[in-house]
């Protein structure tokens, strides 16, 4: 290559280096959204019951001077409660949007997307609208229980489609016996079996 073809190739290179370098400076620049200024936000909770040990609370007995203490009396316990956690954008609108999660999810359903991006919390704030986040008792941030019974672990797959009862099992008994064979046929290529299915 010749000197003059060997200046004409470096400059072409720089020049397409830095098209695309700008290029996905400003790219970057539009996947990022703008900031959410937000007025006002807090949490606070709602129902549920409190149960005072009986005793008095001694704080050096039973507080951070003994951290080892196990010692309830005095103590209270607040369960069955649900959770709020609410913004209020700038130049809000009147009404807000209240959301409320799913069989066995959370708050946490409508903060992101599995894969990062904004979910509905953000989208509406962006739109104007207050949005309150609501933790039902016994999930998310209002995990806490009154219940003295210890939960069983149960299978929650296909709950939602099949109708069964919350907590309870929802898959059927069923085996599936699709193994997938080889068997040659006349011209020597591999076929599936057809499954089969034994339900109870």
């Amino acid at each position: 290559m010749s000197r003059k073809h060997r200046k004409s190739f470096i400059a072409l290179w720089l020049i397409a280096a830095s098209l695309f370098t700008s290029a996905s400076a400003q790219e970057t620049k539009k996947s990022r959204p703008e900031p959410l200024a937000i007025q006002e936000q807090a949490s606070f909770a709602v129902g549920g019951s409190v149960t005072t040990a009986p005793g008095t609370f001694d704080p050096i007995k039973q507080g951070a001077y003994n951290p080892a203490g196990t010692d309830p009396a005095g103590q209270t316990f607040h369960g069955d409660h649900a959770y709020v956690f609410y913004q209020v954008p700038v130049n809000a609108r009147k009404l807000p949007l209240v959301f409320w999660h799913g069989h066995g999810q959370s708050a946490r359903t409508w903060e992101t997307t599995p894969d990062g991006r904004e979910g509905f919390q953000n989208i509406f704030l962006r739109r104007r609208f207050p949005v309150y986040l609501i933790d039902q008792p016994r999930r998310g941030r209002a995990a806490r229980s009154q219940s003295p019974s210890r939960p069983r672990p149960t299978s929650s797959s296909g709950s939602a489609s099949s109708g069964s009862a919350p907590g309870r099992t929802s898959i059927r008994a069923c085996s599936s016996l699709a193994t997938r064979r080889r068997s040659t046929s006349s011209s020597g290529r591999w076929s599936p079996t057809p499954a089969r299915t034994t339900c109870r």
